[in-house]
């Protein structure tokens, strides 16, 4: 089962977590999926583009987010950052810090 979706900043692309711990790249002019990533061990919760398209974060019920590049589908890391699932994340708006590099994070631990 799909469990998030967000579009990209760009409105290009769309992004879905899964159940099958799976996330997918999905062209919105074709419908079709350009890539599937694995790398999560347990249900993707939430996702979240970066403000600048650039890059994707998702995360799971372990706690465990992946920074994705989503021109490739590739992983460019992986961090637990909480020792109970992720509920929600928000990457900080560009026109506070020009980077966009800070990203927050809620989670059932409190």
């Amino acid at each position: 089962a799909v469990l998030h979706v967000s579009f990209s900043p760009n409105g290009k692309y769309l992004a879905s977590g899964g159940g099958d711990t799976t996330v997918r790249f999905w062209d919105v002019n074709t419908s079709l999926p350009k890539f599937t990533c694995t790398g999560h061990r347990n249900h993707v919760l939430c996702t979240a583009w970066s403000p600048d398209a650039k890059r994707f974060v998702s995360a799971d019920k372990n706690g465990v987010l992946i920074l994705w590049d989503p021109t490739t589908g590739k992983p460019l890391w992986t961090k637990k950052a909480h020792p109970k699932w992720i509920t929600s994340m928000s990457w900080e708006p560009l026109h506070l810090n020009g980077a966009g590099e800070r990203l927050a994070t809620a989670s059932k631990d409190g």
